[in-house]
């Protein structure tokens, strides 16, 4: 027997047991969704009092609280369709139920509150909860929601100051 054969074995070994070990480190690390709102490729601003906050200055996740296939993600791309930056669309976490619509955010009379709460049909009730993880006005819809309003306002006006995340402008060589 040749001594090639046990150390060809012993290479092919190492290279299994370490691409192992590398793919499962991989596995633990936390996930970057190019689809979500939130990035390294945003700059907070700050959109002064007595100007207008545009819906292209405004992230949205939509939460999907009901048993209707697809409603957070085809919500979501009609309020991109109208200019909101898309954030997370997902199933929302079993302790939340919602009948039709809800916005869940800390401050109710916020400009970014008020611009999405004014593209819904019907009432849309604001609670006063923590998001939902992702940077954004958290929208939970469910079984009985009725859909976007039109017309709808595309800015808002600033009480008071309000930090936004907004793109960063392409660098030289990005745009080339």
């Amino acid at each position: 027997m040749s001594l090639r054969t046990p150390i060809t074995l012993v290479v092919l070994l190492a290279i299994v047991i370490g691409g192992g070990w590398y793919g499962w480190t991989q596995l633990q690390e936390p996930f970057d969704n190019p689809f979500a709102g939130r990035s390294d490729t945003c700059v907070n601003r700050t959109v002064k009092a007595g100007s207008d906050l545009r819906r292209d200055q405004v992230v949205v996740n939509v939460y999907n609280a009901g048993s209707r296939p697809d409603l957070a993600s085809s919500t979501m791309d009609k309020l991109t369709n109208r200019g909101f930056r898309r954030g997370t669309a997902t199933n929302a976490p079993r302790r939340i139920d919602v009948g039709k619509i809800t916005i869940l955010d800390r401050d109710r009379s916020a400009a970014d509150v008020r611009l999405v709460r004014a593209q819904f049909q019907g009432k849309v009730p604001v609670q006063r909860k923590p998001n939902l993880g992702d940077d954004g006005i958290d929208v939970v819809v469910g079984n009985g929601y009725r859909g976007l309003t039109r017309p709808a306002p595309r800015a808002v006006r600033v009480r008071e100051d309000l930090a936004v995340c907004l793109p960063r402008a392409p660098r030289k060589k990005d745009r080339d």
